[in-house]
């Protein structure tokens, strides 16, 4: 189990790294935008950035991921809401 714990830091190591270069470079190219638009796969860093900045963030869904009433009709209301 102790092997699988460090295993995990080195994989997830090079990959916070990344992560953070990304957000430090998103952070710079936003100041002073008017609007954040991203995709799926960097929504979390952008919605982070656009909040430290104050400005609106868009997102575009090119195919449908996340939950809807079109896609999960079978879901209650509550759950299958559209987005």
């Amino acid at each position: 189990m102790r092997n699988l714990i460090e295993l995990r830091g080195q994989v997830g190591e090079p990959i916070m790294r990344c992560w953070e270069e990304m957000a430090a470079t998103l952070k710079s190219l936003a100041d002073g935008a008017d609007l954040v638009f991203t995709g799926l796969n960097f929504e979390d860093a952008a919605a982070n950035v656009a909040e430290y900045y104050g400005i609106p963030l868009a997102t575009l869904h090119y195919f449908p991921l996340r939950a809807n009433g079109q896609l999960l009709s079978f879901l209650p209301a509550p759950l299958g809401a559209r987005q």
